[in-house]
């Protein structure tokens, strides 16, 4: 069982194609140059999922 860590202690992070985050603009950037903003109104669940 795993022990409890408060906080991001102990998580494990790595570089990824799928997405970027710019957080300086706010935004979630998807692969293919996707804004999630974009995307939201627009797009099913489905359709989000295969650019992944």
């Amino acid at each position: 069982m795993a022990e409890f860590s408060p906080g991001l202690e102990g998580v494990v992070a790595a570089e990824t194609a799928v997405s970027e985050v710019d957080g300086a603009n706010g935004r979630l950037i998807y692969r293919g140059g996707y804004l999630i903003e974009d995307l939201v109104p627009v797009a099913t669940y489905e359709e989000v999922a295969y650019l992944l």
